[in-house]
C-alpha cells in the first residue's frame, strides 16, 4: 500500500542541507551553478511543484500549509549518509510538476517519478562494497547497487548487461529487462516465468504478473495475473493498475488516486 507521501524521493542526510553542488549553468569566475544547489533549495521547490493550484483546490487546502508539510516530508524522507547530485534535480522536480497537473495521481506518473528521481543522491560505496540501495553507491562513479536474484542487498558495480541466454555469475553481470539470473550452475539469463508456474524469491514472475503462495505463510507459489480494480490486496504488486489503497476501510486495487477533501492522501498536503 501506498501514500503520496511514499513517493518522496530523497536520499541524503540533513546534515547535507547546507553543502552546495556543481552546476549546469557555468560561470567562469565562481564555477558551475545549478538551480538547486542544496537539499533546503530542492525540497523547496519540490514542494511548489506538489502544492500545485489544482491538488490545493482538490484537497482543499492553504499553500502555506502544504509547502510546509511537503518540505518537511521531503526531509524526513532523507536517509542518512548520502550525497546530494544537484544535476539531477531539474529532471525530478519536472516529473513531479507534471504529475500533479491534474486531480489524479495514477502509477505511471508515480513511476515517472521514482525514475526521475532515482539519481538524485548517491553513496560512499565503491566498487566491490556491500549495498542495499543505489544511494549506498557513488553514483558519479557509474556504479549502481547490483543484486543476485531474490536477494536484499549485492555490491556496487558497474552494471554489464547481459543478453537472454547469456552467463551471469559476474557480480556485475545485469540480465535485460523481462529476464532474470538463475540460481542455479550455470547462471544465465533466463525468461521470467509465465503464469502457472512454480515462483519464489529466486524463481521470479514475469513483471505482469504476481507469485501467490500455495499454502501461506510459504514463500513458494504460482504466477497468477495480478488483480483487477476493486479487489482485495495486500500491496502494490498485487494490482494490475499499480495501487493498493485504504478505500473505504479495507485495501483495494485502483488505478489512481483521486485527490478531494475527504481523500486520505489529502492530509499530507495540509
Amino acid at each position: 500500500m501506498r501514500t503520496l507521501s511514499g513517493w518522496v524521493v530523497v536520499a541524503s542526510s540533513m546534515a547535507m542541507l547546507g553543502m552546495s553542488g556543481c552546476g549546469s549553468n557555468s560561470d567562469p569566475v565562481s564555477g558551475p551553478q545549478y538551480a538547486y544547489p542544496d537539499v533546503t533549495s530542492y525540497c523547496a521547490a519540490r514542494a511548489k511543484a506538489e502544492c500545485s493550484a489544482v491538488v490545493l483546490d482538490s484537497c482543499q487546502s492553504a499553500e502555506t500549509s502544504c509547502m510546509t508539510t511537503r518540505q518537511g516530508l521531503c526531509g524526513q524522507s532523507v536517509p542518512p549518509g548520502a550525497k546530494y547530485r544537484p544535476a539531477q534535480a531539474d529532471a525530478c522536480i519536472a516529473a513531479v510538476a507534471a504529475a500533479y497537473t491534474d486531480d489524479k495521481f495514477t502509477a505511471a506518473e508515480r513511476d515517472a517519478i521514482d525514475e526521475a528521481c532515482s539519481k538524485l543522491f548517491e553513496g560512499l560505496g565503491e566498487k566491490g562494497s556491500t549495498c542495499s540501495s543505489n544511494t549506498d553507491c557513488n553514483l558519479d562513479a557509474q556504479l549502481e547497487c547490483v543484486k543476485p536474484t531474490g536477494a536484499d542487498t549485492g555490491t556496487c558495480q558497474v552494471p554489464d548487461l547481459k543478453q537472454p541466454g547469456d552467463p551471469c555469475s559476474a557480480a556485475d553481470a545485469v540480465c535485460k529487462e523481462g529476464y532474470f539470473c538463475t540460481s542455479s550452475t550455470p547462471k544465465t539469463c533466463a525468461k521470467k516465468l509465465p503464469s502457472g508456474e512454480a515462483c519464489n524469491d529466486v524463481l521470479p514472475c514475469d513483471d505482469t504478473l504476481r507469485c501467490v503462495p500455495t499454502a501461506p505463510p510459504a514463500t513458494d507459489g504460482l504466477c497468477e495475473p495480478k488483480l483487477p480494480i476493486q479487489s482485495s490486496c495486500q500491496v502494490d504488486d498485487d494490482c494490475a493498475d499499480g495501487f493498493c489503497l485504504q478505500i473505504a476501510g479495507e485495501l483495494k486495487c485502483a488505478s489512481s488516486i483521486k485527490l478531494s477533501p475527504n481523500e486520505p492522501a489529502c492530509a499530507d498536503f495540509r
